[in-house]
């Protein structure tokens, strides 16, 4: 499921554009290669220090050391070579994909990976994320679940706990399952911030895309909630306020500033983000906090104005066999 050379040129260009922008403000770091210099993702992260890269060449990553993985509050950019498709953390349905809990920031940087049957008990299949505020962008989380049979069983794709504030960019949450609350992602006290990115598929009990508990509320732009059992978003009846969701698409409709409800029209038959022609996501959202390349590396934007989504249309329907995961 290879990208053509433009795209991956196009998505190279991204992650590196953004690790200096995010690094802008600390010397440049040396760059570490898996398997290159360490056979695994975490010994490599281990390995790393304030500022460097470490860069995951093409292929499928799995058993101790490639999950879990624990930046350990570093600053560092952890980035597949050539996109999400082609770099993708095998939980095994045991554990998950990333786990954040020491205090990262902004400048701990996840580009460009697929994290798929990630598996845990409570709170977050495919990603834990507390007290910390990481970067995550050009990801796929995919088929990843919470399985436990209590009132932890929360955020199949993704748990922003306590304490954290998130930045969540060009990313697609697919197919996540949870046994209680949130098969895309949970948010518990979390100011995360969600741009660019499409919510689709995921089931749970309640809040089958995103489920949002006390406060601050997280800010949502741009994306598209779709298709998503038993409903799209959904708080706590203590929360006085809602998720801020603005120049979004939201099946069912939600208020705020230029939502849409009609069908995003995607290609379908296994590939839930890329667009069709006729898609109303296309010329829909706005440019203020956009990222200036979608998840496949395309320019943004391709027309007047930024599409809704993790895709923006280029004009070519992509036809994508369906991966099996």
């Amino acid at each position: 499921m290879k990208r053509n050379q433009s795209s991956i040129k196009g998505y190279i260009f991204c992650v590196f554009a953004l690790s200096l922008i995010l690094c802008s403000t600390t010397a440049f770091g040396d760059v570490i290669q898996v398997p290159g210099d360490y056979k695994t993702i975490q010994k490599a992260v281990d390995a790393a220090s304030k500022g460097d890269t470490v860069l995951v060449a093409d292929g499928t990553y799995a058993g101790e050391g490639n999950k879990n993985i624990d930046f350990n509050g570093k600053e560092l950019t952890l980035q597949s070579e050539n996109g999400p498709d082609n770099c993708i953390i095998d939980c095994e349905d045991d554990g998950r994909g990333f786990y954040f809990h020491k205090g990262e920031l902004k400048n701990s940087v996840v580009s460009g990976f697929t994290v798929i049957k990630g598996r845990a008990i409570d709170y977050g299949g495919g990603i834990y994320c507390s007290n910390s505020s990481p970067t995550i962008t050009n990801c796929i989380i995919r088929n990843n679940t919470v399985a436990g049979n209590s009132n932890n069983s929360q955020g199949g794709g993704i748990y922003f706990g306590c304490g954290s504030s998130p930045t969540l960019i060009n990313c697609i949450i697919m197919e996540n399952s949870s046994n209680y609350r949130a098969g895309g992602i949970y948010f518990y006290n979390s100011g995360a911030t969600v741009t660019n990115c499409t919510i689709t598929k995921n089931i749970a009990m309640d809040g089958g895309g995103i489920y949002y508990r006390y406060k601050p509320a997280p800010v949502i732009t741009n994306s598209i909630l779709w298709g998503n059992t038993p409903n799209e978003v959904s708080r706590d009846l203590l929360c006085k306020d809602s998720p801020k969701i603005s120049y979004s698409l939201v099946q069912g409709g939600y208020s705020g500033t230029g939502n849409i409800d009609t069908d995003p029209l995607f290609i379908g038959a296994g590939d839930y983000y890329h667009l069709t022609k006729k898609s109303p996501c296309i010329n829909a959202a706005t440019s203020k906090g956009a990222p200036d390349r979608d998840i496949d590396g395309d320019s943004r934007p391709q027309r007047k104005r930024i599409d809704i989504g993790a895709d923006e249309y280029t004009g070519k329907e992509r036809r994508i066999a369906k991966r099996e995961l």
